[in-house]
């Protein structure tokens, strides 16, 4: 690998958003142990800081639960 290669920033990294969060919400994030955002967060969270408005749909799937 070259010393040349640029390296790819995880796109749900908090950093990796285009404009930066205030420091005391990357502390708040911090403390509380989130490393990435899910990926939800990651597509809203830009649209917000551009005072869009946003609607999600979550599908729940039930996994792991044994049948009665």
């Amino acid at each position: 690998m070259s010393g040349n290669t640029p390296v790819k920033k995880d796109p749900r990294a908090w950093d990796a958003l285009a404009k930066p969060l205030s420091p005391w919400i990357l502390d708040a994030i911090n403390t509380m142990g989130f490393e990435r955002m899910t990926p939800v967060q990651a597509s809203t969270i830009p649209l917000f800081m551009g005072n869009k408005d946003v609607v999600v749909e979550v599908r729940i799937v039930d996994i792991g639960q044994p049948d009665s």
